[in-house]
Protein backbone atom coordinates (compact mmCIF):
# COMPACT_ATOMS: atom_id res chain seq x y z
CA UNK A 1 0.00 0.00 0.00
CA UNK A 2 1.14 3.35 -0.57
CA UNK A 3 0.84 6.71 1.64
CA UNK A 4 -1.71 7.56 -0.63
CA UNK A 5 -3.75 5.18 -0.25
CA UNK A 6 -3.08 5.00 3.01
CA UNK A 7 -4.31 8.52 3.62
CA UNK A 8 -7.53 8.19 1.31
CA UNK A 9 -8.69 5.05 3.06
CA UNK A 10 -8.45 6.70 6.26
CA UNK A 11 -9.71 9.88 5.16
CA UNK A 12 -12.81 7.41 3.54
CA UNK A 13 -13.34 5.66 6.65
CA UNK A 14 -13.79 8.70 8.91
CA UNK A 15 -16.46 9.68 6.17
CA UNK A 16 -14.56 12.42 5.32
CA UNK A 17 -14.37 14.56 1.64
CA UNK A 18 -10.97 15.96 0.79
CA UNK A 19 -12.97 19.50 0.93
CA UNK A 20 -13.55 18.66 4.91
CA UNK A 21 -10.08 17.73 5.62
CA UNK A 22 -9.06 21.03 3.39
CA UNK A 23 -11.41 23.08 5.40
CA UNK A 24 -9.68 22.22 8.59
CA UNK A 25 -5.53 22.43 7.42
CA UNK A 26 -4.00 25.73 7.96
CA UNK A 27 -1.62 26.41 5.65
CA UNK A 28 1.57 28.92 5.95
CA UNK A 29 1.70 30.77 3.52
CA UNK A 30 -2.26 30.87 3.38
CA UNK A 31 -3.73 29.15 0.41
CA UNK A 32 -7.35 28.44 -0.55
CA UNK A 33 -9.09 25.60 0.63
CA UNK A 34 -9.93 24.92 -2.87
CA UNK A 35 -6.15 24.61 -3.50
CA UNK A 36 -5.89 22.60 -0.44
CA UNK A 37 -8.07 19.96 -1.85
CA UNK A 38 -6.42 19.41 -4.76
CA UNK A 39 -3.17 19.39 -3.08
CA UNK A 40 -4.80 16.57 -1.03
CA UNK A 41 -5.45 14.87 -4.29
CA UNK A 42 -1.70 14.98 -5.70
CA UNK A 43 -0.76 13.81 -2.35
CA UNK A 44 -3.24 10.94 -1.76
CA UNK A 45 -2.59 9.82 -5.44
CA UNK A 46 1.03 10.09 -4.68
CA UNK A 47 2.11 12.52 -6.57
CA UNK A 48 2.95 15.22 -3.73
CA UNK A 49 4.81 14.28 -0.96
CA UNK A 50 4.00 13.43 2.50
CA UNK A 51 6.33 15.40 4.96
CA UNK A 52 6.85 15.26 8.71
CA UNK A 53 4.43 18.31 9.29
CA UNK A 54 2.08 17.50 6.72
CA UNK A 55 1.99 13.71 8.26
CA UNK A 56 1.70 14.47 11.86
CA UNK A 57 -1.42 16.73 11.30
CA UNK A 58 -3.38 14.32 8.66
CA UNK A 59 -2.22 11.42 11.11
CA UNK A 60 -3.87 13.01 14.09
CA UNK A 61 -6.73 14.10 12.01
CA UNK A 62 -7.36 10.65 10.36
CA UNK A 63 -6.44 9.09 13.73
CA UNK A 64 -4.02 6.52 11.96
CA UNK A 65 -0.86 5.74 12.91
CA UNK A 66 2.23 8.17 12.17
CA UNK A 67 4.47 5.96 12.36
CA UNK A 68 2.61 3.15 9.79
CA UNK A 69 2.67 6.36 7.47
CA UNK A 70 6.77 7.39 7.92
CA UNK A 71 7.05 3.57 7.35
CA UNK A 72 5.24 3.50 4.21
CA UNK A 73 7.18 6.60 2.77
CA UNK A 74 10.11 5.11 3.17
CA UNK A 75 9.53 2.35 1.55
CA UNK A 76 7.92 4.25 -1.51
CA UNK A 77 11.18 6.20 -1.57
CA UNK A 78 13.44 3.17 -1.69
CA UNK A 79 11.42 1.55 -4.11
CA UNK A 80 11.59 4.98 -6.88
CA UNK A 81 15.71 5.13 -5.83
CA UNK A 82 15.73 1.59 -6.71
CA UNK A 83 14.07 2.01 -9.98
CA UNK A 84 16.11 4.75 -10.75
CA UNK A 85 18.90 3.38 -10.39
Amino acid sequence: MTPGTFLREARERRGLSRDDVALTLATDPHINAHDRAEWLALVEADRAPVTIDVGIVLSELLLIDFDHLVALVAMMTVTRLQAAG
